[in-house]
């Protein structure tokens, strides 16, 4: 039986200005500029979804089990009706070519300025034209979709009666919504950044055991452990470099189990090679995208745990984000439109990541690039918002005899194999695993 699923929230429509490289003469004083609209907000997740169901069609996936479930999905999003993109939030922005990273020669097209918007047309309203689907996906860009009437939004979710509310927040200034009578079935993704700018303290780049530190105790003790920490799962974006799970689910996992009273830490991923924030830093332009292609993750993850399980979605999700930005987009000639952003190549390219990655022609698992730090009960922590992670003794393993093998592992195959998942820094000549290294030269 086909499960299905509801896509609402706030709506946009990306203008992208395109500024084509500068053909001025004496007669013409102005760069040529075109104009591409394409689907932002809960569009934008609509359409990752719904690409993902025509790529899960091919047959040399190397992920079936996951495609199948793909395939199986009944995905509705009743807000996008002909002419939304017209009724929709209006956003500009400005691409322009950069260099693929600092120093390289080869071009790809980022966002190179954001112009502003303009309010929609009319106000996005809940459409409760599905009832009881298994997941309900709310995208919320603090445009007024969840914030105008809470009241009324509550009253639209009992309506609708979802199995599994997906909730993604660019924000949480104005709280959490839903996890009154809810709260058991809401997962929210949200940045690290909409907890920052509400007081959470988590610093940036510091060192991956500082920042696990922090939003653990942010969880558990902060502003986020009166809303956040009542859901029943919340993963904490920091950028394509990582991402914490946290979980009401006990450990270990028995089916049918009271859930915690507070959500705890499950899993952190971590680019041991990669600071928050690193990989758009050396590279210029901007993209966008990073929480819904985790979303998506989640979603994918919500309609098949046994082929899609919570490390992988999430693991995948990070590496297809990472590949976005680096990617960037390339230009192409559209039928009787000249030429274009190809939108559609780098939706593909997110679309293998999941179901058929593949690395030198073999098959690959883009998650075996991301640490996991795993939750403190796992090491008899009897309180979670104490754990202290140690992500390098984690590596080596405890006692001078593992120390010393790994150092001799190190010279033999070289610190980037031999301490692969490890957070390291290294700036020229210079290179440390030590914490507190790291802390005094980031």
């Amino acid at each position: 039986m086909a499960r299905r699923v509801v896509i609402l929230g706030d709506l946009i429509c990306d203008n992208n200005l395109i500024e084509w490289p500068s053909t001025t003469t004496i007669h013409s004083k102005l760069p040529t500029t075109s104009l591409q609209k394409t689907e932002g907000g809960a569009g934008y997740l609509h359409l990752l979804v719904k690409t993902l169901q025509t790529f899960a069609g091919r047959q040399e996936l190397t992920d079936q089990p996951l495609a199948e479930a793909l395939r199986e999905a009944a995905v509705a999003a009743p807000q996008l009706e002909g002419g939304w993109l017209d009724k929709a939030e209006q956003v500009f922005q400005v691409w322009a070519p950069f260099p693929r990273e600092v120093g390289v020669k080869d071009t790809v097209w980022r966002i190179n300025r954001l112009l502003g918007s303009s309010p929609p047309k009319e106000a996005v309203a809940f459409h409760v034209l599905d009832r009881n689907p298994a997941v309900l996906v709310m995208d919320s860009l603090a445009l007024g979709f969840l914030e105008r009437d809470p009241q009324k939004t509550l009253e639209a979710v009992q309506a609708i009666a979802p199995g599994e509310i997906l909730l993604k927040l660019s924000s949480v200034a104005s709280g959490i919504p839903l996890i009154g009578e809810f709260s058991d079935r809401v997962t929210v993704v949200v940045p690290v950044k909409a907890l920052r700018e509400r007081g959470a303290a988590i610093s940036q780049g510091l060192s991956w055991d500082h920042t696990i530190e922090e939003t653990v105790r942010e969880l558990a003790r902060g502003i986020s452990a009166s809303d956040l920490a009542r859901c029943r799962r919340v993963v904490v974006g920091f950028g394509a470099e990582g991402a914490a799970v946290f979980s009401r689910v006990g450990l270990p996992r028995i089916d049918d189990a009271p859930l915690l009273p507070r959500a705890e830490l499950r899993a952190f991923l971590y680019d041991g090679k990669a600071y928050e924030g690193d990989g758009k830093a050396k590279r210029q332009g901007v993209t966008y995208g990073d929480a819904s292609i985790l979303t998506t993750a989640l979603l994918l993850h919500l309609l098949a745990p046994q082929a899609f399980p919570l490390f992988i979605a999430v693991g995948r999700a990070l590496a297809a984000a990472s590949a976005v930005h680096e990617a960037g987009l390339s230009i192409t000639k559209a039928t009787g439109k000249g030429y274009v952003l190809d939108f559609d190549k780098q939706l593909v390219a997110i679309a293998e990541t999941f179901l058929a990655p593949t690395k030198g022609g073999k098959p690959h698992e883009p998650a075996d690039r991301y640490a996991c730090a795993f939750s403190p009960r796992i090491r008899g922590a009897q309180d979670p918002g104490d754990f202290e992670p140690d992500l390098l003794r984690a590596e080596t393993g405890d006692g001078l005899s593992y120390v010393a093998a790994k150092a001799l592992d190190i010279v033999i195959r070289g610190w980037g194999t031999a301490l692969r998942h490890a957070p390291v820094a290294h700036y020229r000549a210079y290179f440390t695993a030590d914490r507190e290294e790291i802390e005094r030269v980031n």
